[in-house]
């Protein structure tokens, strides 16, 4: 059933956020996008999903851990989800239909909206609470709709159809209250207070002119009209004692806006036309933002009325200025205003730097600004202090923004011995960053820290230790070897080196059972997009048993490892378009084994001795968490472990030449069980962070490996060389095993 108060009028705001709604955690929550089957709590996540159905962000709690809103690119019926905590809940139906929220608790405990009782038939009111869907129930007609909740979530208030008409309700406890009428058959809620105690609305009187009402103590209270037949209120302050929306003036054709306070509707005048309305009150109730026509009767402005005074908030040179969002005490407005070439930009308004667009704020805070780039065309909502704005580019991603002043350094008499001590973290600095871009980066960055490591011991065991059948000795015999590997592994976002080198030491204690120790060390170099770096050293060990199964040529190696190093990482990003780094280091460890059985010599073919092989290795990697220091958004990230399961299926050769030299090849099928890296998560540092949490990347699981070398003999010892390429895949595209060994 349409809403006579917005048909009457167009410009009435729709939705009222209380003040206070938005804190600046969750100023950062509307960022982007992550598939649901991924989707974990998180107050600063990449939403967006091209494939599947993703949260849209719509309602935040007051601390901003709870975003609610509908499921985009849903095929189905209309669906809303809830991400609060560490979970993600689809909160369902009343009864299989579409279902839309309105209005979300302080605490994010409780949702009200409306659904469809059957797919395609009425709607009902409905009240969400720790997974409970309640119908409200109706007055007897066949709809009723939820428009606001109280602080707590406690008070319900909005309309229900009647026999004939709508009536404005609020629920508390289970039960449905009739709000009554100004003496017609309808009735409508547009908000109410904090504490549930006062709801206000429009209702219409016997002869069918709309009223504004305030409804206290069972009491409902017209509140009357600056001379005309119609007057709507479209907000109420948080001790629900001052009311602000809109009335016709005796005789016009169009409203002005007023505040209403202790029985008396004031007239705040316009900006010199014909129109205005308001859309937004302060929390005492001092300050009142609308919208007015200028004095041409064209072009549209924003004002702010204090303490008698109507104030035009400017432009940016185009024709219109809508606002978005105030903060609790009025001294901050944000929105999108057109500038001279009728281009939408965003806009900050405050009491001392006056309307300017985003970029500007920015850059008069120091915060340097790239000429070229992504342009913020819209500002959605602003933090309870004005310092953290969020909005969307002209790319379509969303960005936050925020300044952060910086600290005074306090005054301090030094003590007779000051004790040196470390300098604390650079503090998170300002500035503008596209949060779908930041998002990405902070996924892919993580990618490669967690998974060097992983990818690095996996070469370890498959790389130098890839073919324990070359290194057996007679029984009783002993060997040494030195031997390394070196690759490149280039990807789709980044590329770098990987370089390995160890000693080792073997010894068969009797037919058939050999036992090899190896002690090396890593190092591994990854760049990344926008000028990320990644850097991880460690030292490894590789304890090794070969037992050959009795009267066969089949062996079964058992091979351990576990290592520690250091992990470098600079993130890079794009700081209101410029390039930005931050630093940070963690501890890294890696454990696991692998299990592999050679048939040797199964077969022979033209002078070559072949042996089929199949193993499986188990890893895990544990990326200790750290902070970033420097740059405008640092990151403190949580602690992550990276799971690797490969089964291999291959085949060697072996070649003689000679007494001196033997060629060598090999060609080997991998597949990685695991389909993706493990999640990005932490806390972004700072005015309008918060935690997030994003899904890892993809893995590509199958790929295939051939290598081809030789062994020559030297001195009293044997040189190899082996050359390996791959298809894509986890381990490098290419590269080079060198060894000397030793028996003895």
């Amino acid at each position: 059933m349409p809403n006579h108060a917005d048909l009457c009028f167009p410009h009435a705001r729709r939705s009222i956020k209380r003040p206070g709604a938005l804190s600046l955690l969750a100023a950062s929550i509307v960022a982007g996008a992550a598939p649901l089957s991924d989707a974990l709590a998180s107050e600063l996540i990449d939403f967006y999903s091209s494939t599947g159905p993703y949260l849209a962000p719509v309602f935040l709690s007051a601390n901003g851990e709870t975003a609610v809103g509908g499921l985009a690119n849903n095929t189905g019926p209309a669906q809303v989800g809830r991400l609060g905590g560490r979970t993600f809940e689809n909160i369902g139906s009343l009864n299989g239909g579409a279902t839309y929220a309105r209005g979300l608790s302080d605490d994010g405990s409780t949702i009200v909206g409306v659904s469809e009782i059957s797919p395609g038939g009425n709607n009902h009111a409905f009240r969400w609470k720790n997974g409970v869907m309640t119908d409200l129930g109706t007055f007897g007609g066949n709809y009723a709709d939820a428009t606001a909740v109280s602080a707590d979530g406690s008070v319900v208030v909005g309309q229900a159809g009647l026999a004939s008409g709508s009536m404005a309700f609020r629920w508390e406890s289970g039960t449905l209250q009739a709000l009554g009428t100004l003496g017609g058959s309808d009735s409508f809620a547009r908000a109410v207070s904090a504490d549930g105690t006062s709801v206000v609305g429009v209702s219409s009187l016997p002869n069918r002119n709309l009223h504004a009402f305030l409804w206290q103590a069972g009491a409902i209270t017209d509140l009357g009209t600056l001379g005309g037949d119609h007057s709507t209120a479209t907000a109420i302050n948080a001790n629900g004692q001052v009311v602000v929306g809109a009335s016709f003036l005796a005789g016009s054709s169009a409203p002005h806006a007023f505040r209403w306070s202790a029985g008396t509707m004031q007239d705040l005048g316009t900006l010199g036309g014909y129109y205005s309305d308001a859309q937004f009150i302060s929390a005492d109730g001092s300050v009142v933002v609308g919208n007015s026509i200028l004095a041409d009767n064209l072009n549209n402005r924003l004002f702010r009325w204090e303490a008698g005074a109507m104030v035009d908030l400017g432009s940016l040179g185009g024709s219109a200025v809508q606002a978005s969002d105030m903060n609790p005490a009025g001294t901050v407005v944000v929105g999108a205003a057109s500038n001279t070439q009728n281009q939408n930009q965003a806009f900050r308004w405050s009491l001392a730097g006056g309307l300017q667009t985003v970029d500007a704020w920015l850059a008069d805070n120091g915060v340097p600004i790239s000429s070229v780039g992504q342009r913020a065309v819209t500002a959605a909502a602003v933090s309870d202090d004005g310092n953290v704005i969020i909005g969307q580019l002209n790319n379509g991603h969303q960005y936050l923004a925020r300044i952060v002043a910086p600290a005074a350094p306090p005054v301090v008499s030094p003590p007779p011995t000051v004790t040196p001590t470390l300098p604390p973290p650079s503090a998170p600095g300002s500035g503008l960053i596209d949060v779908d871009d930041f998002m990405a980066g902070l996924s892919a960055v993580r990618m490669q820290a967690s998974t060097i490591t992983l990818n690095t011991s996996d070469l370890i065991l498959n790389g130098l230790h890839g073919n324990p059948m070359r290194g057996l000795l007679p029984a009783g015999n002993q060997s040494i070897w030195v031997s390394g590997d070196i690759g490149r592994n280039r990807q789709e976002a980044a590329d770098g080196n990987t370089g390995l080198g160890e000693i080792g030491y073997g010894v068969n204690l009797t037919q058939g059972w050999q036992v090899n120790l190896a002690l090396g060390r890593t190092a591994d170099v990854q760049h990344g997009p926008v000028g990320s770096h990644t850097r991880v050293e460690s030292t490894y060990v590789v304890p090794e048993l070969t037992v050959q199964l009795p009267n066969t040529s089949a062996y079964t190696t058992f091979s351990l490892l576990y290592s520690r190093g250091t992990s470098d990482i600079d993130r890079g990003y794009l700081n209101a378009g410029l390039q930005r780094t931050s630093q940070g280091d963690s501890s890294v460890t890696s454990w696991g084994g692998r299990v592999r059985l050679d048939l040797l010599n199964a077969f022979s073919l033209a002078g070559a001795g072949f042996t089929p092989y199949v193993s499986h290795t188990l890893l895990r990697t544990r990326l200790d968490g750290y902070t970033e220091t420097s740059g405008g958004f640092p990151v403190a990230w949580s602690p992550s472990t990276a799971r690797s399961q490969i089964s291999r299926l291959g085949v060697d050769a072996v070649k003689p030449l000679g007494p001196s030299v033997t060629l060598l090849g090999r060609v080997e099928g991998a597949h990685r069980f695991e389909g993706q890296s493990p999640r990005a998560e932490g806390d972004l540092l700072g005015t309008g962070g918060g935690r997030f949490s994003l899904p890892g990347a993809d893995y590509t699981q199958s790929w295939l490996r051939v290598g081809t070398g030789a062994e020559v003999k030297l001195g009293a010892g044997m040189t190899s060389l082996m050359l390996n390429v791959t298809t894509e895949g986890e381990a490098p595209n290419y590269w080079a095993t060198v060894g000397y060994q030793l028996k003895f």
